[in-house]
């Protein structure tokens, strides 16, 4: 098993010593800038299955007649659930104001998720932002915007566990309903 550092030049060569090595017969990537990274290499020379793809069009992964279309390569795309979660979460706590809150990885990986960008999304008739976690839990919090309604939780890898709990604590003390990707592991 290999372990990037969370940067796509960490992840890349974790990929490359994978790719070129003798051990592994089939490569499974774990994490979505892994995944994604994995689906932009122009050349394949084992087989790799990218598990974690949330949505092809906006990781800008190759796609064609529902699969990859790239020889030695597989992927797992999760938008069907994404979207699930986003209208279950709508469902349950009503918002205008959604923002996604992520880590650096995570937003290497999506590139329509620059860091501040707000969509409209209209089976949700809500805005969402994207929130790239600061270096520390109190600037994150400060840098939710005031007309926040509630925070969708995305991986934050490069936060320790205790200040992801301080960051639980402090979305709490805000009153803003949360919401997470990857389920009650997170929140």
């Amino acid at each position: 098993m290999r372990q990037g550092d969370f940067s796509i030049t960490g992840v890349s060569r974790a990929l490359d010593s994978v790719l070129s090595g003798s051990r592994a017969d089939l490569i499974i990537t774990l994490g979505l800038l892994a995944s994604r990274e994995a689906c932009l290499r122009k050349h394949l020379p084992k087989p790799v299955i990218a598990a974690m793809i949330l949505d092809h069009e906006h990781q800008q992964v190759p796609y064609a007649n529902g699969t990859s279309g790239k020889h030695n390569l597989t992927y797992i795309e999760m938008p069907d659930t994404f979207r699930e979660d986003l209208q279950t979460f709508s469902e349950i706590t009503p918002f205008k104001e959604l923002v996604m809150l992520g880590g650096r990885s995570l937003f290497a990986a999506i590139p329509d998720a620059e860091n501040g960008r707000s969509v409209r999304v209209d089976y949700l008739e809500s805005s969402m932002s994207f929130l790239e976690a600061a270096a520390s839990v109190e600037q994150t919090l400060a840098s939710i915007p005031s007309n926040t309604d509630a925070v969708y939780l995305l991986p934050i890898p490069e936060m320790s566990r205790q200040n992801h709990a301080r960051l639980l604590k402090g979305l709490a003390l805000k009153r803003l309903p949360v919401f997470s990707l990857m389920g009650p592991i997170l929140v």
